[in-house]
């Protein structure tokens, strides 16, 4: 943000490479706002330890939202209530997910998009949307954006694919090959 490339600190060599070019650049805008390690101190925390917890907190958030909105397409609504509850405390309880989530790291932005990537893909499958283009374009950029995250998010541009593949049917594979494509 301040000129000197991917370096630890200013006037270092760069670094050889970074896995993580989405989050990179959210931190880079945060701080280019003055939110981000500016040497701003909230309640006896730096700027550059409350930024990323809270961001992977809004990302948490963003994951139950995600999972309450697939939730519905397959259940009634007090179910998917239910099965949110359920989710988010197994999360909670999972000391990994709560870790990682909080280390100011790009795991929480990874675990969202790939919520959101069930948001699109879900509510399509339940529907029988998967065909249609947006659903297709929708996926490819969350897929991007995973990519992006981490390298190993990549893998999931064969989760569009898949789902398009289980709802083969001979009426459709036209249509299907085009999709996919």
């Amino acid at each position: 943000a301040e000129g000197y490339g991917i370096v630890h600190q200013p006037g270092a060599e760069s670094v050889e490479g970074y896995s993580n070019p989405l989050w990179t650049a959210i931190l880079t805008v945060l701080h280019l706002l003055g939110l981000f390690d500016h040497g701003n101190v909230v309640a006896g925390i730096p700027d550059y330890v409350l930024v990323p917890r809270l961001l992977g907190i809004a990302c948490t958030v963003v994951i139950l939202l995600c999972l309450r909105r697939s939730f519905g397409t397959m259940f009634s609504r007090a179910a998917a209530v239910t099965a949110t509850l359920v989710a988010g405390l197994a999360l909670a309880i999972n000391p990994s997910f709560v870790g990682w989530t909080l280390a100011g790291l790009e795991n929480p932005l990874y675990a969202a998009l790939v919520a959101v990537l069930a948001v699109v893909l879900v509510p399509a499958a339940v529907g029988r949307r998967v065909l249609s283009a947006k659903v297709a374009v929708l996926s490819s950029m969350v897929v991007l954006l995973l990519a992006l995250t981490r390298p190993d998010g990549l893998i999931f541009v064969l989760a569009y694919p898949m789902l398009v593949a289980a709802q083969l049917r001979r009426t459709n594979v036209g249509a299907s090959f085009r999709a996919v494509l």
